[in-house]
């Protein structure tokens, strides 16, 4: 069986070995291309992999596609974080995500100056927070501190619609943290 996950991880790397070196191109047209074609061969052809496909596939783009969060290009930032929005929900298990991908969250929305610019794209990355807390229930009690730090600072949010899904998201989020235990450590 792990000679078979070994031989997945080594054909899958192979696969994308050049869409990923292309996310980190000089060029803004060749990082958005390569976002563009492993949205394609992902999430799109999503129903011809299988679960353990998808879930090595993510494994292998997640940090390079979370780079792309503070790429100097508006779309390019738009579209991974569309990219991983949208494979979020089809891997086995995202929470093995949460590493990677609270840090860079709390670096673009929860820091004393909001740092990413564009309202739309506060507003796809607090949508996307909310379906990660839908998706990994009480296994994002770990970032429970980097969960309020965004929350507090979106609380404060120019735009008006990143505080609606706050708001609207609010219940939610008290009940993992009830449901996990760690609602004290708030009080």
């Amino acid at each position: 069986m792990s000679s078979n996950l070994a031989e997945m991880e080594s054909r899958i790397l192979q696969k994308y070995q050049r869409d990923i070196n292309c996310l980190s191109d000089e060029n803004r047209a060749t990082r958005k291309r390569a976002v563009e074609r492993l949205k394609r061969a992902t999430v799109d052809a999503s129903k011809s992999l299988s679960k353990e496909e998808l879930q090595e596939t993510f494994e292998l783009l997640i940090k390079h596609l979370l780079k792309l969060f503070s790429d100097p290009v508006e779309k390019c930032r738009e579209l991974s974080i569309e990219l991983v929005s949208e494979f979020a929900p089809l891997v086995k298990d995202f929470s093995t995500a949460l590493t990677y991908v609270m840090p860079v969250m709390v670096a673009r929305l929860g820091q004393q100056d909001i740092v990413e610019p564009s309202e739309e794209l506060r507003l796809s990355m607090i949508v996307m927070l909310a379906s990660f807390i839908d998706l990994c229930g009480q296994k994002i009690s770990p970032y429970l501190n980097d969960t309020v730090m965004i929350l507090q600072r979106t609380l404060v949010d120019p735009y008006h619609e990143v505080k609606k899904v706050k708001i609207n998201r609010t219940t939610e989020f008290v009940r993992i943290l009830l449901c996990a235990g760690e609602l004290q450590l708030l009080l």
